[in-house]
């Protein structure tokens, strides 16, 4: 199974934290909103969004070769503590910073999950990479005429943004696709055979 990456978007509620990684990056943004917005939650939502951006600079480090898994997430434990005394009491508050501390409390864990699983990016920058093409081509196709013409983008976005994925040619795979097809063949396969 594996690890979404996402927002805090209600639709991903279902999945437990342990599969899921909130984005820093979206986090950051929300505080610099609330910090950004006059109220007295201001200085709170400003110290927190600070926290978070310091949270993603040692990341980057780590990533960078600039600092070990180990003093990566020692440095991040602190961080950590810092964050949830904001997050409960944040909770406690009835306005926007309360709402958002609020929502973020249940999936505390998800925040983390990059700590606890190699490989887990802090942030859905990847997917919303991927995600790019299609937004850009659905803006400037206006969309299909049916249900079928759907299906046909859905699936040819799917393959081109896998193929892209494993630096793998768009057009031989679909001609091997294709002959495969009017061969009675079964198709190629998308995805790489796992290495053992």
């Amino acid at each position: 199974m594996g690890i979404v990456s996402s927002d805090r978007y209600c639709a991903y509620h279902s999945l437990p934290p342990a599969r899921r990684q909130l984005c820093w990056a979206h986090l950051v943004r929300n505080l610099r909103g609330r910090a950004e917005a006059r109220g007295p939650w201001q200085a709170e939502a400003l110290a927190m969004q600070r926290l978070a951006e310091e949270v993603l600079v040692v990341w980057a480090m780590h990533r960078d070769g600039a600092l070990t898994t180990e003093v990566m997430e020692g440095m991040l434990r602190a961080y950590q503590q810092a964050l949830w005394q904001h997050v409960a009491a944040g909770q406690r508050q009835l306005n926007t910073f309360g709402s958002l501390c609020s929502d973020l409390a249940p999936r505390w864990d998800a925040l983390w999950t990059f700590l606890r699983v190699e490989g887990v990016e802090p942030t859905n920058n990847a997917a919303e990479r991927a995600l790019r093409p299609a937004v850009l081509w659905r803006k400037g196709c206006f969309g299909t005429q049916s249900p079928e013409g759907s299906r046909f983008a859905e699936r040819m976005l799917t393959v081109a943004a896998t193929c892209q994925q494993h630096d793998r040619p768009l057009l031989p795979f679909l001609v091997a696709a294709v002959a495969a097809h009017w061969a009675n063949q079964p198709p190629p396969a998308l995805l790489p055979a796992p290495t053992p």
